[in-house]
C-alpha cells in the first residue's frame, strides 16, 4: 500500500510535468508544424504512463516484500546493524549501479549529439541567409509557351521587386539552396574523355545579380552580365570550386569549355567565365557538389525563385513582393519563405535529436543522483549506532566522512566503469547521426563522466555530512 501511494503520487506528478512539457513542442519548429498548433496529452497516453508507473512500483514492492517475508526474525535481531550489508543492501546497490551505468550511456549519447549539432550549426553554407526573402513562381507552358515570354515576365518581376522601398538587391534562381530540390545533369568537358562514365553536375539557372544578392564569393573571372544572351556569339557558364578541384586540379578553370547533355543530345559549348565559392545545396552535413551555373537568358526555365535582399526584416516585404508578382499575373500562385528559415529547417532534425537525448540524459542523471542519495542516506541511518560507537572509540569526523564517501563512491565508480564500456558499444549506432565528432570522442566521454562523478559526490556528501555531525551519545541510544 505504501508503495502504491508513493508510485501513484509520483506518476501523477510525472504526467503533469509531461503535459506541461508537451505544450512547448510547437515552439521547437518541427518541420511544417505551425506555432499555433496545440499538442496535449490525451487520456490514452496518460493511462499508459500511469499503468507503467504503477506496474513498476508493484513489481519492486513485491520483490522487497518477498525478501522481507523470508528473513529470519531472530537473525535480524541478533545481527542488528550488520544486516545493512546483507542481501537488501546488495539489491539496492545493484539498482544504483545499473542507474549510474544507464545514465552514463544516455549522457554520452546526448553529449555526442549536442557536439554534433554544435559543429553542424557552425558550418558555412556558402551563402548569406540574413535579410533575404524568397518568392517562388511557376510559369506554366500554356500561359508562357516561349522562352521570350518567360524572360519578359522574369525581367519585369525583377524590376518591380527592385523598385519596392526597402529592397536592396534582387535576383532569381531556379533552385534555392537547401530547398531540397536540385537538378542533376550530365556534362561533357572538352579535352577530358569520359572513361569512367558520364560526368554529372548540379545545374543552376540564375540571373545577373544572383551571386552578389546571396553573397556567394566570386573567386576568379566575372559574373554574368546583360550581354550573356542566347543569341550571343558564345554562350557562357560559371562553375564552383568543386568543379575546379575535380576536373582542373591545376586551379585554372577560366576559358575552359563544357556542354550540358540534354534529352535531345548535347547542348552548345559553354565557356567558363567565372569561378565562385562552393554552396552546400544538399545540406550542411553534405560536401559541396560540382555545380555549373548558366544565365537565365540562355535557359529560360519555367520555375524561378525571386530572391530579394532587404534593408530590414524580410518578412515585412512579403506582402508587397507577392502583390508585385500577382499584379503581373493574378493567376500565378506565389510561395514565400526565407533562406534563413530553410537553413534552420535543414538542421531541425539534429536539433530535436540533441534536445531529446539531452532531456533523457538529464532525467537519468537526476534519477541516479536521487538513487545514490537514497541508498547512502538509508545506509547511514541503519549504521547510526555503529557510527556512534566509532566516534566514542576515538574516530575523527574526517574518518566518518571518508567511510561514508568510500561506501557510496565504490558503487558509483563501478557503475561508471560499466557505463563507459556500454557507451563505447552503444554509440557505434550513432555514427550515421554524427557530424564533425567521432563516435568515441575522448572529450565527451571524459566530460560526461566527470559531470556524473561530481553529481554523485554531491549526492553522497549530504548524508555523509549528516553522519559526520552525529552526537555519539544520541547515536548509541538509537534502536
Amino acid at each position: 500500500v505504501e508503495s502504491l501511494v508513493l508510485a501513484g503520487a509520483g506518476t501523477a506528478l510525472g504526467i503533469l510535468i509531461a503535459s506541461l512539457a508537451l505544450s512547448a513542442v510547437p515552439s521547437l519548429a518541427l518541420g511544417d508544424l505551425p506555432p499555433s498548433a496545440t499538442i496535449h496529452m490525451n487520456a490514452r497516453a496518460a493511462a499508459i504512463a500511469g499503468f507503467a508507473g504503477v506496474t513498476v512500483a508493484v513489481l519492486v514492492a513485491l520483490v522487497i516484500a518477498v525478501q522481507s517475508s523470508r528473513a529470519a526474525v531472530f537473525s535480524m535481531i541478533r545481527d542488528s546493524a550488520r544486516t545493512v550489508e546483507g542481501r537488501g543492501q546488495g539489491v539496492r546497490a545493484a539498482l544504483v549501479f545499473a542507474e549510474v551505468a544507464l545514465a552514463l550511456v544516455l549522457l554520452v549519447s546526448a553529449g555526442l549529439l549536442a557536439r554534433s549539432f554544435w559543429s553542424l550549426s557552425r558550418v558555412d553554407p556558402g551563402f548569406r541567409t540574413d535579410r533575404l526573402l524568397a518568392s517562388s513562381v511557376a510559369m506554366p507552358g500554356t500561359r508562357y509557351p516561349t522562352p521570350e515570354s518567360r524572360q519578359a515576365f522574369v525581367a519585369e518581376a525583377l524590376d518591380r521587386i527592385r523598385a519596392l522601398p526597402g529592397v536592396e538587391r534582387t535576383a532569381a534562381v531556379n533552385r534555392l539552396p537547401l530547398a531540397g530540390s536540385n537538378v542533376l545533369v550530365h556534362v561533357e568537358i572538352e579535352g577530358q574523355p569520359q572513361t569512367e562514365g558520364p560526368v554529372s553536375m548540379d545545374r543552376r539557372v540564375v540571373t545577373d545579380a544572383y551571386f552578389s544578392t546571396l553573397g556567394i564569393p566570386l573567386h576568379s573571372g566575372r559574373a554574368f552580365i546583360s550581354g550573356d544572351r542566347a543569341d550571343a556569339a558564345e554562350r557562357v557558364a560559371i562553375v564552383n570550386e568543386a568543379v575546379t578541384r575535380r576536373f582542373w586540379p591545376g586551379g585554372n578553370a577560366l576559358d575552359k569549355r563544357l556542354r550540358l547533355m540534354g534529352r535531345n543530345g548535347p547542348g552548345p559549348w559553354l565557356r567558363v567565365v567565372g569561378v565562385v565559392g562552393d554552396v552546400r545545396h544538399h545540406g550542411l552535413d553534405q560536401p559541396a557538389q560540382p555545380e555549373v551555373y548558366v544565365p537565365y537568358a540562355q535557359a529560360a526555365v519555367e520555375s524561378m525563385v525571386f530572391v530579394a535582399q532587404t534593408h530590414g526584416d524580410p518578412l515585412q516585404l512579403a506582402q508587397p513582393v507577392r502583390q508585385s508578382l500577382q499584379e503581373l499575373d493574378p493567376l500565378l500562385p506565389v510561395r514565400q519563405e526565407t533562406p534563413a528559415g530553410l537553413l534552420d529547417a535543414s538542421i531541425a532534425e539534429p536539433r530535436i535529436r540533441a534536445l531529446l537525448f539531452n532531456g533523457f540524459g538529464l532525467a537519468a542523471l537526476l534519477l541516479s543522483a536521487l538513487g545514490i542519495y537514497g541508498v547512502v542516506a538509508y545506509a547511514v541511518e541503519r549504521r547510526t549506532r555503529e557510527i556512534g560507537v566509532r566516534v566514542a572509540l576515538g574516530a575523527r569526523r574526517a574518518d566518518i566522512l571518508s567511510l561514508v564517501m568510500r561506501q557510496g563512491m565504490r558503487i558509483v565508480i563501478g557503475g561508471a566503469a560499466a557505463g563507459l564500456a556500454a557507451a563505447a558499444l552503444a554509440t557505434r549506432a550513432l555514427r550515421g547521426l554524427l557530424f564533425g565528432v567521432p563516435a568515441f570522442d575522448p572529450l565527451t566521454f571524459a566530460g560526461v563522466t566527470g559531470m556524473l562523478l561530481l553529481v554523485a559526490v554531491l549526492a553522497i556528501l549530504i548524508p555523509a555530512l549528516r553522519a559526520m555531525r552525529l552526537d555519539p551519545t544520541v547515536a548509541l541510544r538509537t534502536d
